[in-house]
């Protein structure tokens, strides 16, 4: 028997919406820790803007009000002590008042993102599967078993490396800066960036005007005699002392050599592992005070997908999820799309969209760090 072109679509259509809704989108063969955190808390914006706009605050009332700092024994004037916002008082001494404006809005673009596989009739003649093109119903077929299990075969294997493609190229794209596509959105490096005082814009605040705006960067940290762990416990209480809270840590191989090392030297071993720490056999070591620090894959191949010089298996990421986001507009998680059949093609296609992009509230909670 032969496959109806709307038997077919049925069974495509299936196969699909199953695969997407399954766990092959966020992870698929090579790790993919930072897809995984920012998929599992990603947000929703609605549609019909133009943007993701997020407001920020990083200035209070005492500081927009011009306090003054006196010399020992100096004295307040009476135009200080007109607009000084924080000040003692007696009696019907002037106090001051000031009109708090501290929001600021940061926007940001979203992209629309694009995966889509076809399946020809000529892919389905060569496995035994015929097709009859029934696009106006004038004529009927009945599929066999057989020929389902064959189609099934065949879309799970194009399913399988679509999924790998996408979360591959999202991934990438989510550790990169934007610069490989102007349609795509931007990533991690475009807001953890290694020159944080620098005149940069990103969500269309200046880094160099708004000192809270930027991330924290140490490189070059000469590992061993526990200088890396010292180092990165002070960073840590940095990291934290604005009310940020990094909590996904992602490092490339040779970084987390030289982590292991410095633990492996002063703790002692277990059959479990290093004490204080995760069996030192996992992609994982975990440091009191400081967190848990994963291997991410991507970072010893990200020299080599952006063409640069710097060794990025060097290099680790404090990222806080809540500060640093993955938006995605409302109904557009994901979408599947079953076009029909073109009149000039006789193939199959399916497609899956998502929009949307990364986003942050804050910066001071983040940091890159890099071993020399």
């Amino acid at each position: 028997m032969a496959f109806s072109t709307d038997q077919m679509n049925a069974v495509a259509s299936y196969a699909l919406d199953f695969f997407v809704k399954g766990e092959a989108f966020d992870q698929s063969i090579q790790d993919k820790p930072l897809l995984s955190a920012l998929r599992g808390k990603q947000k929703t914006f609605s549609g019909g803007k133009g943007k993701i706009s997020i407001p920020v605050v990083g200035d209070y009332a005492d500081t927009d009000a011009g306090l003054v700092t006196l010399a020992p024994g100096g004295t307040l004037s009476s135009a200080d002590n007109a607009t000084n916002f924080f000040k003692g008082y007696q009696y019907d001494d002037t106090v001051g008042f000031v009109n708090p404006n501290s929001v600021k809005r940061a926007s940001y673009d979203y992209a629309e993102i694009h995966a889509g596989i076809n399946v020809t009739f000529t892919e389905l003649k060569q496995d035994g599967i015929t097709v009859v093109d029934s696009a106006f119903g004038d004529k009927t077929a009945k599929a066999s078993g057989r020929e389902i299990t064959a189609l099934t075969g065949l879309l799970d294997h194009k399913l399988g490396s679509m999924a790998e493609g996408w979360s591959r190229k999202m991934n990438q794209m989510l550790w990169r800066t934007g610069a490989q596509d102007s349609k795509q959105s931007i990533g991690i490096l475009a807001f953890i960036v290694d020159s944080p005082s620098g005149s940069t814009t990103i969500g269309g605040l200046n880094r160099s005007t708004y000192a809270w705006w930027r991330n924290r960067a140490n490189l070059g940290i000469s590992a061993g005699s526990d200088v890396l762990t010292q180092t990165l416990r002070a960073e840590v209480r940095q990291l934290t002392r604005f009310g940020g809270r990094p909590d996904l840590i992602l490092c490339g191989s040779k970084f987390l050599d030289a982590l292991e090392k410095e633990v492996a030297a002063k703790a002692l071993y277990s059959q479990s592992g290093v004490a204080g720490s995760k069996n030192i056999a996992s992609p994982s070591v975990t440091i009191t005070g400081i967190g848990t620090f994963v291997y991410d894959p991507t970072l010893d191949d990200l020299t080599a997908i952006m063409n640069n010089t710097i060794d990025y298996s060097k290099r680790c990421y404090f990222i806080d999820t809540k500060a640093i986001c993955l938006y995605v507009m409302e109904g557009e998680d994901n979408k599947i799309h079953s076009p029909a059949r073109p009149e000039t093609k006789y193939a199959m296609y399916r497609s899956m969209t998502w929009t949307g992009g990364m986003a942050a509230n804050r910066m001071n909670s983040c940091g890159v760090y890099s071993i020399a």
